[in-house]
């Protein structure tokens, strides 16, 4: 069965904004807070990991 496209780009969006918020590499990336302050972990997952949801 063939969705159409506007479907399964929003299934690819919803997809990636929830890895995003659930991506387990965040608690490892939380440690380097301190040397590079609370927004890089965010800022590295939303912009290289999961740079497609802002594409969209």
């Amino acid at each position: 069965m063939r969705f159409p496209k506007w479907q399964r780009h929003f299934g690819n969006w919803y997809y990636l904004r929830y890895r995003s918020e659930k991506n387990p590499t965040r608690r490892m990336f939380n440690r380097f807070n301190r040397f590079y302050g609370s927004g890089w972990t965010e800022e590295y997952i939303h912009g290289f990991q999961f740079d497609l949801e802002r594409k969209s």
